[in-house]
């Protein structure tokens, strides 16, 4: 079946090879994931000067950590020197410099090299010129959000912006009072999927009723409503109240807040973090082949 004889209900999804190929991979990530802003930590682990978190976008390795005048920095994971990784733990902290395990290069919380071996013979090797390549990076809602672009686009537009068009204002998301949330538990876990397939599985509530019913009881808007008498989908409308806990996912930051007395209607809300941009390139069938597959719009 093509998608030009599909009813108008029903849309195709992409062609099969769009989650198997591994150049089509590699395009995604260096024109999606090394372009946007990425959500990649809570600021609340970065609570000192010398706290840092190494964290992989697109195809990169990056490093950030708060620096001595209480802004966060980040840069490329990599020394200026022979491109050893700088740092290979995922967090830590360092009292003023993060040193290069390979031929000790140094640089400060700044990203400027402050000493190597023989440095004082190489006059023309400039400390900032040489210093760590910087990320753009931006602090809001207590998380850290980093771009790898040369040329950022505008957090403003991008971020915000998107919150402005979903929810009418700023002060929407804000009332939550997201800044002062603590993460209570993580999990890291891979999964053996192209991260598309995820991504599509979290934009939709097709399958909330069927897979998640505990979720359409807490949230009654993600129950279908085209079988509003199915037994997994007759459940109270009222929005219940569950216990204060934090929900993480695979290498995000999602969290459950409870919604100021302001709000008409008392509730919780999930708030995504980061996705992870490091799933499999590829997933297939048992058979090899992955077919192309007929996916059903939210209701």
């Amino acid at each position: 079946m093509t998608s030009t004889s599909l009813p108008d209900s029903l849309i195709a999804t992409l062609p099969g090879s769009s989650y198997t190929d591994p150049e089509f991979f590699a395009q995604e990530q260096e024109h999606i994931f090394e372009t946007m802003w990425f959500c990649v930590a809570r600021a609340s682990e970065l609570a000192k000067p010398g706290a840092f978190r190494t964290v992989d976008v697109g195809r990169e390795s990056i490093l950030v950590t708060r620096a001595r005048d209480n802004g966060i920095r980040a840069y490329f994971n990599v020394c200026r020197h022979r491109g050893a990784k700088l740092c290979t733990e995922e967090t830590g902290e360092v009292k003023r410099a993060f040193q290069c395990p390979y031929h000790a290069w140094t640089y400060d919380l700044n990203g400027k090299l402050v000493a190597a071996p023989n440095l004082t013979k190489m006059p023309d090797v400039g400390r900032t010129e040489y210093g760590l390549v910087s990320v753009a990076v931006r602090e809001w809602l207590g998380y850290v959000w980093v771009c790898l672009a040369e040329n950022p686009p505008s957090f403003e537009e991008d971020v915000i912006g998107e919150i402005v068009a979903r929810l009418g204002d700023v002060e929407s998301i804000e009332r939550y009072d997201i800044d002062n949330l603590s993460v209570g538990k993580r999990i890291v876990y891979d999964v053996k999927a192209n991260w598309k397939l995820i991504i599509e599985n979290f934009m939709e509530c097709y399958h909330c009723a069927t897979i998640h019913p505990e979720l359409t009881e807490v949230l009654p808007d993600t129950a279908p409503r085209s079988t509003p008498n199915s037994p997994r989908c007759s459940r109270s409308s009222r929005t219940a109240t569950p216990p204060s806990t934090t929900w993480v996912t695979a290498r995000s930051s999602v969290t459950r807040s409870r919604a100021s007395p302001s709000t008409a209607r008392r509730g919780w809300t999930a708030f995504p973090g980061s996705p992870t941009t490091r799933t499999a390139a590829t997933t297939r069938s048992p058979s090899g082949r992955r077919s192309s597959s007929i996916s059903c719009p939210t209701t």
